[in-house]
């Protein structure tokens, strides 16, 4: 081992989920790491709020979200114990495979975490971008593949490739899809040319390119021109467990979808046990070791299935109602598939490797994580703003228990109303989001007037309360102001279903307005209740200083950024003549600073400056 320690270890994607524990655990056995991350220079603090921001855009757009590889990874990586010493830090594209030479230059272990594992959710829910040299995700992973196995060549250092695989490509699935196999090993691989369960185009090709490129891999071992490299790969369970990181990893998010009723998680969770029979679940700090063990032997190569436990989504459920009550848990989650599947894989174990997490201590370590990480890099990010040494009070307080918000609030000449329930869940108190989020609003109100300090209340709306449509929902009105209300509600919307459409269709176009929140919102000045319309409306002050329709959004980048493939369909959109109306704000003399332009301009930069774009 002393040996071992002294030698060098190159990891990839260094950054994430699985890649920064594999970084710490490694720097604290007393090797040095080279690390890559896609990009070193990009400022952006990552807050927990993105998770859900990222799930609503995954169920809708093609476009993969990945946490940038930013400044604040870089001091993330930097802040562990010997990184000042035996930390390097190497910029690596995966679809410039020559990136990564650099940093696998002296190494005499390789691991290949770049874009590995369903673990993370991060490939299934969205496609990477893709890059002019590559016609879809398979070619582009089989081609960095092959082209990083050769720099582990041309390096003359490294010995042994590990592969962090996903285990979406052992599905015990027969090979004409009509039941599966009694049991899931190493020898089951994934039957290419079938339909599966809950999958869409995103997923199929995510299947199809991790067990292609696993197969890739493996195939380099028995091949003289890789030069006697030692392949492993890791097909890796979903990973759950707890995370020293400021944010929830998205895998943790499929394991308590049951808990927060998230659509897309749940989705992607039963996705899996249809592919898979039942679920091979394993903890982050399983999977660690595991890697380090295979690092650390003497020699060793081939596929090692990595996952302790193999469970159905229905248990998972049923585990968090019998321990967690305070969480209501839906019929529908308990009803999932009973499959007698046995986990037939014992190749790690028989080389000598121990797990030391079993089912229970996976599930309640993924509560742990979902739990600490709410608001601990919010805290950080608040924190950093100009003035907030001196100025910024942090205060602890529950949507759902609104008298929390008492101390916030006293002593305050005003207060904005931000906080709503975005991800409603379903518990004992409120039965839904709307009950929940009358009931809160009001209770906040009432905490203003006991505070004898508050003498308004801002309360941010959403303009998705202002549609234009006719009461009988045969068309729109001829313009949208602050008189519309979305009545009456039992009204059938197009693509209700989806977040991100839904604004265009209810309010015939999209209101702009420049700000860093995902709905487009009206400030709405709220005093004591009224019968009196007339009163409604001058408390009611719509926000946004243009209106346009999602096919000129689409025609503008189409125009102005080429370097992005816009898709007819997105050109397509309908043509209204809808006038914007409001001139309430303007007329009180507020001045909107950003036109059209400028609004779609600034979403482009920070896209890029979040890693969700790429030319």
């Amino acid at each position: 081992m002393e040996k071992m320690s002294k030698c060098k270890v190159c990891v990839t994607g260094g950054a994430g989920y699985i890649g920064s524990c594999l970084v710490k655990k490694l720097l604290e056995k007393g090797y040095t790491v080279h690390a890559t991350l896609r990009n070193l220079g990009t400022s952006l603090f990552l807050i927990s709020l993105r998770l859900a921001l990222d799930l609503f855009r995954a169920s809708l757009i093609s476009n993969r979200v990945e946490f940038a590889d930013d400044r604040s990874k870089v001091d993330f990586l930097m802040s562990f114990p010997g990184a000042d010493t035996r930390l390097v830090l190497f910029e690596a594209d995966i679809y410039d495979p020559k990136t990564f030479d650099p940093a696998i230059q002296g190494c005499e272990f390789f691991n290949n975490r770049t874009e590995a594992s369903i673990a993370a959710a991060k490939s299934i829910a969205m496609s990477c971008v893709r890059s002019r040299s590559f016609n879809n995700r398979t070619e582009a992973s089989i081609a960095a593949a092959k082209s990083i196995a050769m720099s582990c060549v041309r390096s003359r250092s490294v010995r042994r490739v590990i592969y962090t695989a996903s285990v979406v490509s052992t599905s015990p699935l027969m090979e004409d899809g009509s039941g599966f196999k009694d049991f899931i090993d190493e020898t089951c691989w994934t039957p290419l040319n079938l339909s599966y369960a809950y999958s869409n185009p995103n997923l199929t090709e995510y299947v199809i390119s991790k067990t292609l490129t696993e197969e890739q891999i493996l195939s380099y071992g028995t091949n003289s021109d890789i030069g006697g490299l030692e392949m492993i790969t890791l097909p890796l369970g979903v990973v759950g467990g707890d995370t020293f990181q400021s944010y929830t990893p998205l895998s943790v998010a499929l394991f308590i979808s049951s808990l927060t009723n998230g659509e897309f998680t749940y989705q992607a969770l039963r996705f899996l046990e249809e592919l898979l029979g039942k679920l091979p679940i394993v903890h982050i700090d399983d999977v660690c070791e595991a890697h380090i063990f295979c690092m650390e032997q003497p020699s060793i190569r081939g596929r090692f299935l990595c996952a302790n436990s193999y469970v159905s989504s229905s248990e998972i459920a049923d585990y968090y109602r019998k321990n967690y009550p305070e969480h209501h848990v839906k019929q529908e989650y308990l009803n999932g598939p009973k499959r007698e599947i046995k986990w037939g894989t014992t190749k790690l174990i028989e080389k000598g490797f121990v797990y030391k997490y079993d089912t229970k201590m996976i599930l309640d370590d993924c509560i742990k994580c979902a739990t600490k990480n709410d608001d601990r890099s919010k805290v950080d990010l608040l924190k950093s703003f100009n003035g907030a040494d001196s100025r910024l009070m942090l205060f602890e307080a529950d949507i759902y228990v609104p008298n929390t918000f008492d101390t916030a609030i006293q002593g305050c000449d005003f207060v904005f109303h931000v906080t709503t329930p975005l991800l409603h869940t379903q518990g004992y108190q409120f039965n839904n989001t709307t009950e929940a989020t009358i009931a809160t609003t009001k209770s906040i109100a009432m905490s203003c007037v006991r505070s004898g300090t508050v003498r308004r209340l801002i309360y941010i709306g959403t303009v998705v309360s202002a549609s234009p449509l006719m009461e009988d929902g045969s068309g729109f009105k001829d313009s949208i102001d602050e008189t519309c209300w979305t009545v009456p509600l039992n009204l059938s919307f197009a693509y209700s279903d989806s977040f991100l459409r839904i604004g265009g269709d209810i309010l015939g176009r999209g209101p702009h307005g420049r700000g860093n929140s995902s709905t487009l919102h009206a400030f709405v000045l709220i005093s004591q209740p009224t019968n009196n319309e007339d009163m409604y409306q001058k408390l009611r002050f719509l926000c946004a200083s243009c209106y346009v329709s999602s096919a000129e959004i689409a025609s503008y980048y189409q125009q102005y950024f080429p370097e992005f493939h816009v898709k007819q369909e997105y050109l397509d959109g309908p043509k209204r003549e809808i006038k914007w109306g409001v001139t309430k704000l303007v007329e009180k003399g507020f001045e909107y600073k950003y036109d059209k332009k400028m609004i779609l301009d600034d979403c482009i930069k920070c896209a890029r400056r979040h890693g969700d774009l790429q030319q």
